[in-house]
C-alpha cells in the first residue's frame, strides 16, 4: 500500500473538522468550546493530523496560533472535503424514507430561545429523528462552515454568496420597574428623551429614534450607571431599578405581561428591525434545512402580533 493511500485511510474527518475550527477561531480554547469538547482533545487531534501528514499545521506562540502554509492548504482543501462528505451523506439520506440526522442552526441568543419555543420544538415533534444543534451567539458565524445549515440574523444583510429570506421583524421597546415608570408618568418623551436613566448594551453611546404620528424623539442610550453584553442582564438590571432598558419586544413581552417590568411611553414606536434566515444555495442545502424552511413558511408565526403596541 503506498503512502498516499495509507494517509487517506488514517486521517480522521473528526480531527480535520477540529483543525478547521481552530483555524477559524484562532484559539484552541475557543475551538473546544465551539465543538463541545476539551482543549486537550483538540490539541491531541491537531497533533494526530500533524503526525499522519508529516508536517506542521500550527505554530504556537505564547500569545497566538499561526496557521502555517501547510495548514493554509489543508484549510482550503479540507473545507471542500468536509463539504463533499456532507453532500454524500445528504445524497444517501435522500434514498431513505423520512428525515434524519443533524441540523445545525445559529441565532442571536434571545431570538434563538424564542424560536426554540415557537418554531424548533414543534418542528422536532414532526421530525423526531432530526438532531438539532442550536448555536447561540451575538457574533456572526461563518456561513461557509459545512456543518452550519441555517442562520438567523437581524438588521441589514450584505452577503451575495448566500440566500437571505426575510421571515419577520421586531421592535425595540423601553422598559423599567414600577418605581421608575411611576416617576415618569405624565411626562412627554420628547422633553426627557436625552436625560433618561438608560441602561446600555455594551460600551459607548448610541441613539434610539422613536416616533408617534408626526413626532420623532431620539433617546440617548449610554452606560452612565450600568451596561451589560446580554439582554437578560439588562432586563434584570431594569427589574432591580437600575435604569431603563431597550429590549426586543419578542424577548420582553412575557415580562411586561407578568408585571415584572413596565413598558414606558407605549404610544411611541421604534422602526421595524427585519429578521432574516440565511442559507446556502439550493444545491448546497440539506433536506433537513429544506424541511425547516418549509415549516417556517413565509413568516414566523407570532412576530406579526408583536408589532402592535404591548399592553
Amino acid at each position: 500500500m503506498n503512502n498516499t493511500v495509507a494517509k487517506k485511510e488514517t486521517i480522521s474527518l473528526a480531527d480535520l473538522a477540529l483543525f478547521l475550527e481552530v483555524a477559524r477561531q484562532g484559539s484552541l480554547t475557543r475551538a473546544a468550546l465551539q465543538a463541545g469538547t476539551t482543549k486537550s482533545a483538540v490539541s491531541k487531534a491537531i497533533r494526530r493530523l500533524e503526525l499522519r501528514l508529516g508536517c506542521v499545521l500550527l505554530e504556537r506562540t505564547t500569545r497566538r496560533l499561526i496557521v502555517t502554509p501547510a495548514g493554509e492548504l489543508l484549510c482550503q482543501r479540507g473545507q471542500a472535503l468536509l463539504g463533499d462528505v456532507d453532500d454524500l451523506a445528504q445524497a444517501l439520506e435522500a434514498q431513505a424514507d423520512g428525515l434524519a440526522g443533524p441540523l445545525c442552526i445559529c441565532a442571536p441568543p434571545e431570538l434563538g430561545a424564542w424560536l426554540l419555543q415557537t418554531c424548533f420544538a414543534p418542528f422536532l415533534e414532526l421530525h423526531p429523528r432530526i438532531r438539532l444543534a442550536l448555536r447561540l451567539d451575538y457574533a456572526y458565524q461563518d456561513l461557509f462552515d459545512p456543518h452550519l445549515d441555517l442562520t438567523f440574523r437581524v438588521g441589514a444583510i450584505v452577503d451575495d454568496a448566500m440566500v437571505a429570506r426575510r421571515v419577520g421583524q421586531f421592535r425595540r421597546v423601553l422598559v423599567a420597574n414600577r418605581a421608575i415608570a411611576d416617576s415618569l408618568a405624565g411626562k412627554d418623551l420628547a422633553t426627557v428623551a436625552r436625560t433618561l436613566p438608560m441602561l446600555a448594551f455594551g460600551d459607548g453611546e448610541s441613539e434610539l429614534a422613536l416616533s408617534r404620528e408626526a413626532e420623532i424623539a431620539t433617546v440617548t442610550v449610554r452606560s452612565d450607571r450600568f451596561s451589560a453584553n446580554t439582554y437578560p442582564a439588562l432586563l434584570e438590571a431594569a427589574t432591580q431599578g437600575l435604569g431603563i432598558a431597550v429590549l426586543p419586544d419578542f424577548f420582553v413581552q412575557r415580562h411586561v405581561e407578568s408585571g415584572s417590568v413596565v413598558r414606558l411611553f407605549a404610544d411611541w414606536q421604534s422602526t421595524d428591525i427585519p429578521i432574516y434566515v440565511i442559507h446556502r444555495r439550493a444545491n448546497r442545502r440539506s433536506r433537513r434545512a429544506e424541511a425547516l424552511l418549509s415549516f417556517i413558511g413565509p413568516e414566523l408565526v407570532g412576530l406579526s402580533e408583536l408589532a402592535a403596541p404591548l399592553k
